[in-house]
């Protein structure tokens, strides 16, 4: 039976680890197959998706990206971004054998969590290999954009070992199960999923420049644009999350206002109100989500952000309301990454409000028919010591 191996050092403690950002994935594998897979990217998509649901704190990849270009030290890039840990490891297959009766496609990987002090705090190893049985894409897999990664049945069968090894291995590495609502709104990211085509190709370069980290560069860009009477409204909301992803919020604020006087959407009120909360102007934050929500009744960012603020206020009826939405809506969207958040934050209202813990046995139930679960296809060993 394919087993985990993982070691978990004594010294590990979830209360000082409260971000993990994701490192450096060096292809050790040897093998020539794959060519069209951008396996290290791959890889590092993945563990970011499940990652997610672990409740730290995790820095978007794009923004990680221009350290990693700059080869900055980890240490470096954890000061710089506020980070308590830094998650990198290696490939160590990446390859398909083919016999008589089968084929054979094996994923193996290792990865390691090291603190600012250079100690191992966690570390896990495991070979997926589809001889053992192929599983669909997890929900968690395919929000995070890997199924478009491939391009025939047999890239696809590699990328299903990709996610079957990476939620494997992450399932070793301890959950943070108890956040406050400070917490939680802090850890709070605003992402923008969605893929933008122009007709003018000019207007690629800012979305180039961003998700390279190059956020100032982006800015400078599209404001030479607007100079020309260029104008966008994809890039002005592509300004605002900039302004937002280099902390200045009052500027993003106005951003956001700026593109919904030209047309109201529900992703541009997101901006609006994550900006506001951001400057701690929590009456305009919940005007701004309940706008979003009004143009979208399944906008599970604004119900989620909304119900922080709510708490926070100690509307705690109405802080479970929009919970329960978020979670909902969440799992209806397949962002089932955001479904874990709500199920921390009911779990915390219990104790406020009668009604949290029924919502939290409803939200499983909905969940219990999305997710799936392959325990016992294989094993989990402990072990002591680096390996």
């Amino acid at each position: 039976m394919p087993e985990v191996q993982y070691f978990l050092s004594e010294n590990f403690n979830k209360k000082d680890i409260k971000c993990i950002l994701i490192g450096k994935i060096n292809n050790v594998s040897k093998n020539t197959k794959f060519k069209n897979l951008n396996k290290k990217k791959i890889i590092r998509q993945t563990i970011y998706g499940h990652l997610s649901p672990k409740n730290y704190r995790d820095i978007e990849l794009h923004r990680i990206k221009s350290f990693l270009n700059k080869k900055k030290s980890f240490k470096y890039i954890l000061n710089e971004l506020n980070c308590d840990a830094i998650l990198e490891g290696e490939i160590i297959r990446f390859d398909s054998n083919f016999f008589i009766a089968f084929s054979s496609t094996n994923v193996g990987l290792k990865l390691r969590l090291k603190g600012k002090d250079d100690k191992v705090y966690w570390e896990a190893s495991h070979i997926a290999s589809s001889k053992a049985g192929t599983f669909p894409l997890s929900p968690i897999a395919i929000a995070s954009g890997l199924y478009s990664a491939s391009i025939n049945k047999h890239e696809e069968t590699a990328l299903q070992m990709v996610d079957t090894v990476v939620r494997r291995i992450m399932k070793t590495l301890p959950n943070v199960s108890d956040l406050n609502n400070n917490e939680q709104i802090m850890f709070s990211t605003f992402t923008n999923h969605k893929k933008h085509e122009f007709v003018n190709s000019n207007f690629n370069k800012p979305f180039e420049l961003f998700a390279n980290g190059q956020f100032d560069k982006a800015i400078n860009l599209i404001n030479q644009y607007h100079k020309k009477n260029e104008f966008d409204e994809k890039l002005m909301f592509l300004k605002g999350r900039s302004y937002l992803l280099l902390n200045n919020n009052e500027a993003a604020s106005q951003t956001f206002l700026d593109v919904l006087a030209i047309r109201e959407k529900s992703e541009y009120f997101n901006g609006l109100g994550y900006s506001y909360m951001k400057m701690n102007k929590s009456n305009k934050a919940i005007a701004a989500y309940n706008k979003a929500i009004n143009l979208d009744n399944k906008n599970s960012f604004a119900y989620f952000n909304a119900g922080l603020l709510f708490e926070k206020g100690k509307l705690y009826s109405e802080a479970v309301r929009y919970y329960y939405s978020a979670g909902t809506s969440s799992i209806l969207k397949k962002d089932y990454q955001r479904v874990f958040n709500v199920k921390i934050a009911l779990k915390r209202l219990a104790k406020f409000d009668k009604n949290a813990n029924s919502k939290i046995k409803k939200i499983d139930m909905f969940l219990d028919q999305f997710l799936f679960n392959d325990e016992k296809q294989y094993q989990i060993k402990k072990v002591k010591g680096n390996y």
